[in-house]
């Protein structure tokens, strides 16, 4: 499933090991992705739900709900470029534009790789549940 997030948590599931794929995207990019793939809103606030909506040119839902990412699962985050005063909530596009902001993309994989240091120079990779079908 895809989510939107104006964070910068990764919320994943407890009890897994993952490999995190991560992308910074255009506003174009990130609009082609949420014009072409259903979505699931995780933005907690209405008004910067809305400053989204302006900017994406598709609805984003005010969803104050909590999310736990597993593999196969994507993300795409708005990460703010300065910390927000205590209480502060984003009303606006300008607002956002003001404080400036990246946006994120976010693909979950289990890890299925051990990978060990044998030497300065050498590392050594395990494919975990790998059958590679010979017997």
């Amino acid at each position: 499933m895809l989510y939107v997030l104006n964070s910068a948590t990764l919320p994943l599931e407890p009890g897994r090991e993952y490999i995190i794929k991560a992308k910074e995207l255009s506003i174009e990019e990130a609009k082609k992705i949420l014009q072409s793939e259903q979505f699931i809103s995780a933005v907690g606030h209405q008004s910067t739900a809305e400053a989204l909506t302006n900017i994406f040119g598709v609805e984003i839902k005010f969803n104050r709900i909590q999310i736990q990412l597993k593999p196969g699962d994507k993300l795409i985050s708005i990460i703010l470029k300065k910390r927000l005063e205590e209480g502060k909530v984003i009303k606006t596009v300008e607002e956002l534009n003001a404080i400036g902001y990246d946006i994120w993309y976010f693909e979950i994989y289990e890890n299925k790789v051990d990978v060990k240091k044998v030497d300065e120079h050498t590392v050594e990779v395990t494919f975990k549940d790998y059958n590679p079908g010979i017997a």
